[in-house]
């Protein structure tokens, strides 16, 4: 049994997998020297990155077809010789991401080739988030909501400085335990309990219970969970569509693949080709948010 805390155990698998990944290594060392850009919308900032090792996600195929076709890349048999992790709670494989967006990104994927659904694993979510401390951020992506594998269930972990939208939260602290942050004409919805069970229930509700309500995919759904002040904090953000339609735009010149995810939520917008970088600014940015976000 390893008896470091889970925020040392990333430490140290992250120094071993530089140490001895040079694909990591590498993409980790590029992320120096990516573009980089930033907007503000309202009280919001909003970071912009160019980060070509990311094309893969960003372009990823999710329809039943292309995903029978390929091998998962989270399943244990198919992973690179060099990659490496360890396990939490007996259930879950945590591993350096190779395409990484920061310094000390990483994915928690089940050890079972199992579908991107939450149900039933809020208290997996909220007590990695305990674990991490608030050093780290716990991220959620729905199977229709910027998840590159929605066949195999997985969270992925980043620093929380890196993430606008905390800095945010932390400004205006309100005392009650459930508000909504507003972004463009939309909002998250914002929960902040010291109370597990209460965390587990809002959690319950906000990114399921209510979706159905509304009649809204339930994979359509990014979750964000860190500890500020010792407190639980949840960003959770209703999705009503999968991808912009600038993603799918046939006019070259409008056309910028921008596939929103957890982070694109947290205020970090990933683009994996330059003139995609070029071409995104605040008023794309918001035309974004208003036609991916729910409510």
């Amino acid at each position: 049994m390893n008896n470091n805390s889970l925020t040392q155990q990333l430490m140290n698998l992250y120094k071993s997998q530089i140490d001895s990944w040079e694909e990591l290594k590498t993409n980790v060392n590029n992320l120096s020297f990516i573009k980089k850009k930033e907007f503000l919308i309202n009280d919001a900032l909003i970071k912009v990155q160019f980060n070509p090792c990311r094309v893969t996600s960003t372009l990823a195929k999710i329809d039943p077809e292309s995903i029978a076709k390929r091998k998962c890349f989270l399943c244990k048999e198919n992973l690179p010789k060099k990659q490496v992790g360890f396990t939490w709670n007996n259930e879950y494989l945590v591993l350096c991401n190779p395409k990484p967006i920061f310094p000390y990104h990483f994915t928690v994927s089940h050890i079972d080739h199992i579908p991107q659904d939450i149900n039933n694993r809020e208290s997996d979510f909220i007590n990695l988030v305990q674990e991490l401390k608030g050093k780290f951020t716990l991220l959620f992506n729905g199977a229709k909501a910027g998840a590159s594998a929605p066949d195999h269930f997985h969270f992925q972990i980043c620093p929380t400085n890196e993430l606008p939208v905390f800095s945010r939260i932390k400004k205006i602290y309100p005392q009650n335990s459930f508000f909504q942050l507003s972004i463009a004409k939309k909002n998250f919805n914002v929960v902040l309990s010291n109370n597990i069970e209460e965390a587990i229930t809002k959690l319950k509700q906000l990114a399921y219970l209510d979706i159905k309500a509304k009649e809204i995919d339930s994979g359509l759904v990014n979750i964000l969970g860190t500890m500020i002040d010792e407190k639980i904090c949840l960003v959770i953000a209703q999705r009503e569509k999968h991808r912009p339609s600038c993603y799918t735009n046939n006019d070259e010149e409008k056309q910028i693949l921008v596939s929103p995810a957890s982070v694109e939520m947290a205020g970090v917008f990933i683009t994996a080709k330059e003139s995609d970088f070029n071409k995104l600014n605040s008023e794309i940015i918001i035309n974004i948010y208003n036609e991916v976000l729910a409510s």
